[in-house]
């Protein structure tokens, strides 16, 4: 992934401290763990990974703490102060899972309340380009290029102590926000192999020429609509063209995927798309 490390504005940050990231791979740990050298980090793993019984062994060895994905976890949050109150620093993804299209997810306003109780500095680690070579739907395919880690402090304790829990949420929020292309538009790394979109499919479901649910297929470099024929392709760089090699509309993942959630958020305010009840 010829990952380039920038620790440059770490120099004197001294641990324990509290690192988040943003995530758009299974391998961020790793590179999250390269910038921060020699300091031990304690990493948030959701519990699901500690039921293998070979992978458990080396989670619980690297001191990673266990927590339910998605839900309150009290448990996990103990030892994640006594974690820090010992020494080590502690080190979560707060988007809970890799993101779907190269934009980050949601993250839950309740991080200001725990960077709180944590009480020591947050460290934000960046990375760019390893949703580019190891796409989530790309079902295991990586497409060789470059990724980018850098560190900084987010949060001295003298900001922590005087921001109330929504103001540092709102921080947190701003430092982990990322468009994967968007950084691409500036970059231009192209992937060293040819391209595919194959199970982009699942998460762009919607054509936008006919506006046909669950149409979209793929092929190789091809993404089209078996309803309408409309059809894109991916160049080496990872946006979407058309076949004339024109930029299409919807040009990156990020831009079709938003597009999708606007027009069902139309359908909800027109009342043609029932919202799910519990």
């Amino acid at each position: 992934r010829h990952l380039h490390i920038d620790r440059s504005e770490l120099k004197d940050v001294k641990p324990p401290y509290f690192l988040i990231c943003n995530h758009q791979s299974m391998v961020d740990f790793g590179a999250a763990a390269l910038v921060c050298k020699k300091d031990l980090i304690s990493f948030v793993v959701s519990t699901h990974f500690f039921r293998d019984p070979v992978l458990s062994i080396g989670l619980k060895l690297g001191g990673c703490i266990p927590k339910r994905q998605f839900f309150p976890d009290l448990s996990a949050v103990r030892k994640m102060l006594r974690a820090v109150r010992s020494g080590l620093s502690v080190g979560i993804f707060p988007e809970g899972q890799t993101c779907y299209s190269g934009q980050c997810n949601d993250i839950d306003p309740a991080i200001g309340k725990l960077v709180k109780a944590m009480d020591v500095p947050v460290v934000n680690i960046q990375i760019r380009g390893n949703f580019l070579t190891a796409p989530k739907y790309a079902n295991g395919a990586v497409f060789p290029g470059y990724t980018v880690a850098k560190g900084s402090l987010l949060l001295s304790k003298e900001e922590i102590d005087s921001l109330s829990d929504s103001e540092i949420a709102d921080r947190i929020a701003k430092g982990l926000a990322y468009d994967e292309y968007e950084w691409q538009r500036k970059e231009m790394h192209p992937s060293r192999r040819p391209r595919t979109v194959n199970g982009l499919e699942n998460i762009l479901w919607l054509c936008p020429k006919c506006g046909k649910e669950h149409a979209m297929q793929t092929d190789g470099p091809y993404l089209y609509c078996t309803e309408c024929g409309y059809r894109v392709q991916t160049d080496e760089y990872g946006f979407l063209k058309n076949t004339d090699g024109t930029s299409a509309e919807l040009d990156t993942p990020p831009k079709w995927y938003n597009w999708q959630k606007e027009q069902l958020e139309k359908q909800l305010d027109a009342g043609t798309l029932l919202p799910l009840t519990l």
